[in-house]
């Protein structure tokens, strides 16, 4: 079996290692971002170069005349053309973060503390030619407690995702057929990072203590910026302390 592995975070080097562990090094083909640096743990770039896995980039996937059998994407930044998505012959299996139909897009953790849901977590897909508009696999959902952040609802949603990711390449490799279902195009949400700035960005404390401390949940990530205070020419950083 050819398998092509798009990825770069942490979360992605956790899902490749058990890709290789049932798979094998020479099967597996890996697109991921050589200058993508973190200290939450090793990148996928750091762990093929560790292991000599075959590192191709877009370019040469979608002017090869190879097929291959399934693609994964777990976290992938960049845009998967029609072109590449028909070199498969099996689809291409992305690890979106957020529940299907209604979280499509980007930072849904965010999004669904501003939301106030009640229950989260991600959702496995075929890429196709939309934005999260493939047909589903699998979603698996948990519960957000009232302690939850903006960054521990995505640190959960990695996590569960990894033990969903295990499962079903482990369907996979016995030979099971990956069933899935289409989406109902007319429902669900697509969210914008650049949405998010009306409501990180506030031009005073005119907000009840309960919205605001919504946003500083939804806004709490150790190495990025809360909710900014903007008063005429000064801009003040507003942060839970954790």
């Amino acid at each position: 079996m050819n398998i092509v592995f798009f990825g770069s975070i942490p979360t992605a080097t956790s899902c490749l290692k058990k890709l290789v562990s049932l798979f094998g090094k020479q099967s597996i083909f890996v697109i991921t971002d050589h200058g993508y640096e973190t200290d939450e743990g090793e990148t996928v770039f750091e762990f093929c170069k560790r292991e000599n896995l075959n590192i191709i980039t877009l370019d040469e996937l979608s002017n090869s005349s190879e097929r291959y059998d399934y693609g994964f994407s777990v976290r992938f930044n960049k845009i998967i053309s029609k072109q590449v998505i028909n070199k498969f012959n099996k689809g291409i299996i992305n690890f979106h973060g957020g529940p299907l139909p209604d979280y499509r897009g980007s930072a849904n953790h965010i999004f669904a503390i501003l939301n106030e849901e009640k229950n989260f977590g991600p959702t496995f897909h075929f890429i196709d030619e939309g934005i999260d508009t493939g047909n589903i696999i699998a979603t698996k959902m948990f519960e957000i407690s009232e302690d939850d952040t903006g960054y521990t609802l995505f640190q959960k949603t990695l996590n569960t995702g990894e033990k969903v990711f295990y499962e079903l390449i482990k369907k996979i490799a016995s030979g099971q057929e990956i069933k899935s279902v289409p989406q109902n195009l007319s429902e669900g949400n697509t969210y914008k990072v650049k949405d998010l700035r009306k409501y990180q960005h506030i031009n005073s404390l005119d907000l009840s203590e309960k919205e605001l401390l919504k946003r500083l949940k939804a806004f709490y990530h150790p190495y990025k910026s809360g909710v900014i205070l903007e008063l005429g020419d000064e801009k003040i950083e507003m942060k839970l302390q954790r």
